[in-house]
């Protein structure tokens, strides 16, 4: 049975978020919560972990290890016959705070752009990563256990990392192609979900296509990767817009229910955190696409987001493209998998030093790693230059 979030509404969501908030209270104090935002930032990352941990729920670390199945959406592309042994499916990653419909446009654009190549397009597949969308709160495989969990049973942290929600992608994919046997009652591969061949990903999402595809590399089970598309996935800590978005999104769940307000709708949402929080209003609008303005849900797990922070500092970026661009030379037998890493021009994140050694990198390889700049586009590529984005994926087909 799948547990839905609003089983725990309003009653019993309600008594949990009061008992954390008396626990809150006790540790941290009311005066954490009486500042303005621009304090409560200043105020350090270790104040919100401690914040979160004060709303954190428990968990055994055998639950932990359990891979998710995660919330997908198939995109329909040619279709699919028996003797073609070339047909592929694409799998779209989606960034930190978001959900797969953030690509949609873009994925169903390169689907049928693909299809229309003749290269045997079969289909993309749109996920909501683990603590995300209507993966949030999903059931665990085998068990009851939400995402949202952060500590282990005595009590110490056992933060999710990167490669947790790899292995969610994994078994997500093996699900979907175990699925689709069934409901045809043919074991044969010809009935199953195309081969994944084809990995996107933007900015966190293309995180994980990264540790994907490593493991792609090394593993003769799983299909080859063909092509790997890294969208303005910047190396290195993440943005700090994270963390304004964390104290912003903590700050008006505890106003809220202090003040046991109605929910805002989105426009006042915007208003607030552009206003009260200062956030940007892109952002700010971006944010609220994914808000539920009758339960106050933003769409993701805010325990789950402070979990990953640290992963983006320790992932080794350029190590792991280094190991698939090495083992496309080692393992000969194995289709060579191409990366594409395409930045927004406009985004400031990218640094001399950071580029000059990727730029390095492609020079060592240049079959196998490409280098590409939008220069009228920001972060979020795949909206600001899509035509540019398009062209790309044409070209390099």
């Amino acid at each position: 049975m799948s547990l839905s979030r609003s089983m725990f509404r309003p009653h019993s969501f309600s008594i949990c978020w009061r008992l954390r908030r008396q626990k809150a209270q006790q540790q941290l104090g009311t005066t954490f919560f009486a500042m303005p935002y621009g304090a409560k930032a200043a105020a350090g990352a270790a104040t919100v972990t401690n914040f979160r941990r004060c709303f954190a729920t428990t968990t055994t670390t055998s639950t932990m290890n359990v891979p998710m199945k995660l919330h997908t959406e198939f995109l329909p592309g040619a279709t699919k016959k028996e003797e073609d042994d070339r047909g592929y499916s694409i799998l779209f990653l989606h960034g930190l705070l978001g959900n797969g419909r953030n690509l949609k446009t873009f994925a169903r654009n390169v689907v049928k752009q693909q299809q229309s190549a003749g290269g045997g397009c079969w289909g993309g597949v749109l996920m909501d990563l683990r603590g995300h969308g209507k993966s949030y709160g999903a059931e665990v495989s085998g068990s009851s256990t939400s995402s949202t969990s952060t500590l282990g049973a005595s009590g110490q942290k056992r933060g999710f990392t990167f490669q947790h929600c790899v292995r969610d992608v994994e078994h997500t994919l093996q699900f979907l192609s175990l699925e689709q046997q069934e409901e045809k009652g043919n074991s044969s591969s010809a009935s199953s979900l195309a081969p994944t061949r084809v990995v996107v990903g933007h900015s966190w999402g293309g995180r994980l296509a990264l540790e994907y595809a490593v493991a792609a590399s090394k593993n003769i089970d799983m299909p080859p990767l063909e092509a790997l598309w890294l969208l303005d996935t910047v190396p290195g800590q993440a943005h700090e817009s994270v963390d304004q978005v964390i104290a912003a999104v903590s700050d008006i769940l505890w106003n809220q229910e202090q003040q046991q307000a109605s929910k805002l709708d989105r426009n006042e949402l915007v208003k607030t955190l552009t206003q009260t929080h200062g956030m940007d209003l892109g952002v700010a609008q971006w944010l609220a696409s994914s808000y539920n303005s009758k339960t106050g849900d933003f769409g993701f797990d805010l325990n789950l987001v402070q979990d990953l922070k640290p992963e983006f500092a320790n992932q080794d970026f350029v190590g792991l493209l280094r190991i698939i661009l090495e083992e496309n030379k080692t393992n000969v037998d194995r289709t060579p998998t191409k990366v594409h890493l395409v930045r927004g021009g406009k985004n400031a994140a990218w640094s001399v030093q950071l580029l000059s050694e990727l730029e390095a990198l492609a020079r060592k390889f240049p079959k196998t790693f490409h280098m590409h700049v939008l220069p009228s586009a920001g972060h979020w590529v795949h909206v600001d230059d899509l035509p540019g984005l398009m062209e790309l994926f044409a070209r390099h087909s």
